[in-house]
């Protein structure tokens, strides 16, 4: 059996400004691990999905062992005894907040105030 350190995976993967998001692997053998990453840093948060619920929607998910359809003749077959992975990433409350803040709604009005005052 072999042990895989998951940690090393996500080091140093984001820029050190970037706003923190959640990483959760997931397996076919019924295991879930759950990651922050917060810019080059990465630090376990334990065993099961505990991402941020009011962000699943925003999730992306990918499966470590989906086929390239595009590369046929040079195939790999995995061997279908050990557990598979998906990925699925969320953003935390901390990047939401921060990427989907009232600014544009703001400057929009703003710019609407110009316009009506001016038009006046």
């Amino acid at each position: 059996m072999a042990v895989l350190r998951w940690s090393t995976y996500f080091e140093d993967i984001l820029n050190p400004a970037s706003k923190p998001i959640h990483v959760v692997l997931e397996n076919s053998c019924d295991e879930v691990f759950t990651y922050e990453l917060d810019g080059p840093e990465v630090k376990y948060l334990g065993a099961g999905n505990l991402a941020d619920k009011s962000n699943k929607d925003m999730r992306i998910s990918m499966g470590l062992d989906e086929e390239d359809k595009d590369n046929s003749e040079d195939e790999i077959t995995f061997n279908q005894d050990f557990c598979s992975y998906e990925v699925k990433v969320y953003p935390t409350d901390v990047a939401d907040s921060y990427y989907n803040d009232n600014f544009p709604f703001l400057i929009t009005g703003i710019i609407a105030a110009v316009f009506i005052f001016t038009a006046a």
